[in-house]
């Protein structure tokens, strides 16, 4: 049976206390914010340039020590990044984002730029045909509203109460109806500038057609305010 002195008991102490010391210090040396956390820093700094990026397009691939800060590297897309933290009382603090690489080719951020406006305007319209019909203020009743998300074509129809007893010469009729293109094109404008197609068609209590006019970003470049 080995019995130790005490002379080895105190270096087998010592050794003990150096190790844990150790693991002490590397364990703070190398804090690192969790995944959720990066990314949760790096989305701001990311949509600078990447509009739609979204959470999801980013991974964390990992993190070290550089002076002071904690690197943090990670990949959006086709890009590498890399992001300086800090850590404070607070919590983690970016100072900044510094990326290489390419986010996506032209095709793909064409089919991302498109997918979005494809869900906001198929959100706009079942929102504005749950309301339907409703009349505005110019005597006008929405009756619904239709989409093609493969040609980017929003579809109108009204009803418009007041056309029967207010009889409009063609002359009148062609000046209200640039007064509603100019009035839309400017109240659509993010729709045109998507390339998006809008037809409207207006028919009286009878169900006569009345007006119709289609507009898109080519045809409101002249109404643009």
């Amino acid at each position: 049976m080995n019995i130790q002195t005490p002379k080895q008991t105190l270096v087998v102490l010592f050794i003990a206390i150096s190790l844990a010391a150790i693991s002490l210090l590397t364990a703070a040396c190398s804090r690192a914010p969790s995944d959720r956390e990066a990314v949760d820093l790096a989305l701001p700094s990311l949509r600078a340039f990447v509009p739609d990026i979204e959470k999801d397009d980013i991974s964390i691939l990992k993190s070290y020590q550089k002076d002071a800060d904690t690197i943090v590297v990670l990949k959006a897309g086709g890009m590498i990044c890399e992001m300086p933290l800090i850590e404070s009382k607070n919590g983690w603090i970016g100072r900044g984002i510094n990326c290489s690489g390419q986010f996506e080719s032209p095709e793909k951020a064409e089919a991302r730029r498109k997918k979005k406006v494809i869900a906001e305007i198929t959100a706009s319209i079942e929102e504005t045909n749950r309301k339907s019909p409703f009349v505005s203020d110019r005597n006008m009743r929405h009756d619904k509203s239709e989409f093609d998300p493969e040609t980017l074509t929003v579809r109108s129809y009204f009803t418009d109460h007041g056309s029967k007893q207010t009889a409009m010469s063609q002359k009148l009729l062609e000046t209200v109806k640039e007064t509603a293109m100019a009035e839309n094109c400017n109240h659509l404008r993010y729709m045109m500038r998507n390339g998006v197609t809008v037809e409207h068609y207006v028919k009286d209590d009878d169900g006569n057609p009345v007006m119709q006019y289609i507009i898109n970003n080519d045809v409101c470049n002249r109404y643009y305010r």
